[in-house]
């Protein structure tokens, strides 16, 4: 169970992570080359290959001294921009932690409402929601209609999925087990009211599944 589990919970961590940046504390919990503390990842910035940087465990902290930056020689002398850009950091007089702030949070504060919605993506638009939630339809029915397109209806087979001992049959013909598909589109009572509804409205009805 472990196993099947550990690689979705890497690949969301991950995604975590690609939507994140560091701001800078002490030092102690961030990778200097390989995490996201700057506007670009210093690894990915110089092309080192990711089999030498996953090798890379300096964290940003050993480039501090007594509240200063103090960055290596050759830093400084390859990439002069790179290093004006980690000195215009302002370091904490405190011993402050390390903090992994969302990017497109104001506060930086990874919510579940926002993880959710990153981890799922945002839902594809239902064209008759608007049509279902109408203020010419009744509530009650919209809401009947809402739990029949989700399958949420309290019938025999939802009962019994639910761990329920019944004994199933359809309270319109007495004939079929109970199921929403059968209540609303294939017994012969409803057959009877649909044909009926649709010679009175002058419509084609397909009524063969409510999708």
């Amino acid at each position: 169970m472990t196993s099947s589990i550990w690689p979705g919970i890497k690949q969301h961590t991950q995604k975590v992570l690609e939507h994140s940046s560091w701001s800078v504390g002490n030092g102690d919990n961030i990778l200097f080359w390989t995490d996201k503390w700057l506007d670009r990842v210093v690894a990915t910035h110089w092309s080192i290959p990711q089999n030498v940087s996953s090798s890379l465990t300096m964290k940003v902290s050993a480039c501090v001294s007594n509240g200063v930056w103090c960055l290596p020689g050759y830093l400084v002398d390859k990439d002069p921009a790179l290093a004006n850009q980690i000195c215009q950091i302002t370091l904490p007089t405190d011993n402050m932690p390390d903090m992994l702030c969302w990017d497109s949070a104001p506060d930086g504060i990874l919510t579940s409402k926002i993880a959710f919605q990153t981890l799922n993506g945002v839902g594809q638009r239902s064209t008759w929601a608007n049509i279902l939630w109408n203020s010419h339809i009744p509530p009650s029915r919209s809401f009947i209609t809402w739990r029949l397109l989700h399958n949420k209806l309290p019938t025999n087979e939802n009962l019994r999925k639910s761990g329920c001992t019944i004994v199933s049959i359809c309270c319109f013909c007495l004939q079929e087990f109970e199921s929403s598909q059968h209540i609303f589109f294939e017994c012969s009572v409803t057959s009877r009211l649909w044909e009926w509804l649709g010679k009175g409205t002058n419509q084609q009805l397909d009524c063969s599944n409510c999708l």
